[in-house]
Formats: C-alpha cells, sequence, structure tokens
C-alpha cells in the first residue's frame, strides 16, 4: 500500500496483478508468486517521507531512525549496564569452629571415665572412645554360661526390681529373687547367677541404713541434661556456648534432708585391698551423676558413694578429693 502525496507522486511497484484504489488509498493485489523488487523501498529509505496533515488526530505519528530504534528496544529489554567498580572475590579463611566437626553431640556418663582436664600434665587430652558391645544370643548363654558382664546385670536387675523391705532377711531375699524369675524379670540363668550372700552384705551395710530414712529414693533414674562441651573435649575449651547432650541411669538417687545421694553399684571382683584404688576410676562417671542430679531437682548433691558388692564394701567420693 502507498499514499499519493501533494507535490509529486513516490515511487511504487510495478508488480503483475490487480490493482484499485479505496478511501483515497491505491493498493494492488500480487499474485502469490510475485517476487517484488526492494530498489524503490531503499531509495525511500534516504529521504524522509512527507506527512499528511490531513491524517486523523488519533495517530501520533515519530520518526525514528532504523539503528536508533533498534538501539532503544534493546536498552528497554536489557537494561544499561555501567561498570562501576571492580568486583574481587573475598579470601576465604578457614572457619574458627571446624574443629568441632567431629564431636559427638550426645555423650554417655559411662562413657567418662576421666576428665581431659586431669590428662594433660600426661599430654593426653583424646576425647573418650567408644565401643560397641555385642549382645550374646540366648543360646549361646544357656550353652556357655553368663559372662562378668551378663552377671552384673542380673545383679543390677535384682537390685533394681526387688522390695527393699523384704530382702532385709534371707528369707525375703529368696522370695524375691523367685518372684522376679517367675514374672520373667529374672531369666533362669540369671536368677541362678545371682549370689545372695554379695545382695546380703548391702542390705546389712550403714549405706542401707541411710536408704531406709531417706525422704525417697529413685531407682534405675534417667537423665538427658546439656553440658557445656568443652569440659569433656579439649577442642571445645574455647567455645563456651557450645553444648553436648549427656544421658546416663543412676543406680540410686537418694533424697536426704541434706541434700542427695548418689549410689552406683559395682560387680568389679578386686581384693579388697584394692577397692580404693578400683573407685577412682569412676570418679568422673559419678561427677557426672552429681552435676545431672544437681540440675535435675535444684539441689545439691551431698555425696557420691559405690557399694561393691562382691567385696561388700562402701567407698565414698567427694568432690573435693
Amino acid at each position: 500500500e502507498h499514499r499519493a502525496h501533494q507535490g509529486g507522486q513516490v515511487p511504487v511497484f510495478q508488480p503483475e496483478g490487480e490493482q484499485g484504489r479505496h478511501r483515497g488509498h491505491d493498493f494492488h493485489v500480487l499474485r502469490k508468486d510475485t517476487r517484488l523488487c526492494a530498489a524503490p523501498l531503499r531509495a525511500l529509505r534516504s529521504q524522509p517521507p512527507e506527512l499528511d496533515v490531513h491524517a486523523p488526530d488519533c495517530f501520533a505519528v515519530r520518526i525514528v531512525p532504523y539503528q536508533r530504534q533498534e538501539a532503544a528496544e534493546q536498552a528497554e529489554i536489557h537494561g544499561e549496564f555501567a561498570e562501576i567498580e571492580r568486583l574481587e572475590a573475598p579470601t576465604l579463611r578457614p572457619y574458627a569452629a571446624d574443629v568441632l566437626s567431629d564431636l559427638p553431640s550426645k555423650l554417655t556418663a559411662t562413657a567418662i571415665t576421666d576428665s581431659f582436664r586431669a590428662q594433660e600434665a600426661q599430654e593426653d587430652t583424646q576425647p573418650p572412645k567408644y565401643s560397641v558391645e555385642l549382645r550374646r544370643p540366648f543360646f549361646d548363654r544357656d550353652a556357655r554360661g553368663l559372662t562378668p558382664s551378663e552377671i552384673g546385670t542380673a545383679h543390677h536387675l535384682f537390685l533394681q526390681f526387688c522390695d527393699f523391705a523384704r530382702c532385709e532377711s534371707a528369707e525375703g531375699r529368696e522370695a524375691e529373687r523367685e518372684r522376679l524369675r517367675a514374672r520373667h524379670i529374672l531369666s533362669d540363668a540369671q536368677a541362678d547367677a545371682i549370689e545372695m550372700d554379695n545382695i546380703a552384705a548391702f542390705f546389712s551395710s550403714d549405706l542401707y541404713q541411710k536408704l531406709k530414712n531417706a525422704q525417697a529414693v529413685h531407682r534405675e533414674f534417667k537423665f538427658s541434661v546439656l553440658v557445656p562441651a568443652g569440659d569433656y573435649y579439649p577442642q571445645a575449651v574455647d567455645f563456651q556456648e557450645e553444648r553436648v547432650l549427656m544421658q546416663g541411669v543412676i543406680d540410686c538417687l537418694i533424697e536426704t534432708a541434706d541434700g542427695l545421694l548418689v549410689l552406683d553399684f559395682k560387680t568389679d571382683r578386686v581384693p579388697k585391698s584394692k577397692v580404693r584404688e578400683r573407685a577412682e576410676r569412676y570418679r568422673a562417671q559419678l561427677s557426672a551423676y552429681r552435676r545431672a542430679a544437681e540440675e535435675v531437682f535444684g539441689r545439691p548433691v551431698c555425696a557420691c558413694a559405690l557399694f561393691f558388692l562382691h567385696s561388700g564394701q562402701t567407698v565414698w567420693l567427694r568432690e573435693t578429693e
């Protein structure tokens, strides 16, 4: 389509096909296979067209050279970028808390054999190591008998579930063993492995007399408390906010008028002359029990005691020793 302008005739194509005029406009209907010559269009490109002053007011006419129009469209799509300042990659530094990545999130009180602070003089500051002990199958126990560890478990089960008042007499202790056997709390092998003379030594001790006068007795008291990691792992000393979860089970936690008494039973077979030395191995464990009991109950622990069933001896572990 083209418009006839005043003062001259715009060059037009001369293609084959029908032509006509409609509302002041000349038009050509081209055949489908018509091939146009672009020379007249190139000629128009070099001279601006003459505007028709009689065009309707609804049209806004703007003449934009092709190159500028293309640049304006690109700027609208992509925006304009200006390099203000060259950015430099930051210097990567080691993360100060990387040493905590190997720290376990949970700690068991029985795994604490000694405080690392007590080992610093020997420059032996390794954290406690954990070992996995697989349970022996029941058919193997029946054929070979119980191991020392399993015998110790049997004694702990008896002291956990027996009636303390009935166990003050020999007849009562035997009756309690049979009751726990009948209720399948103890297997036949476990019940037969219990040394009743060792049990009798506890119920005739001064320690038991303190227990009888207690305000309350909590047997197999389970606890879970958050403790500073730096108290048990040397690599966490500089991170005071770091915590680990400490879990454990206290054989007997006794509430008295003076405070809490922590009692732990031991089945170690050691001579009476070596009991005190053996008790020192459990000082860190009892210290962990002390900390947990004080945090849970909000009361001070007045004493911690170990009762060795094999020798019938009580060893008191005081915090200041």
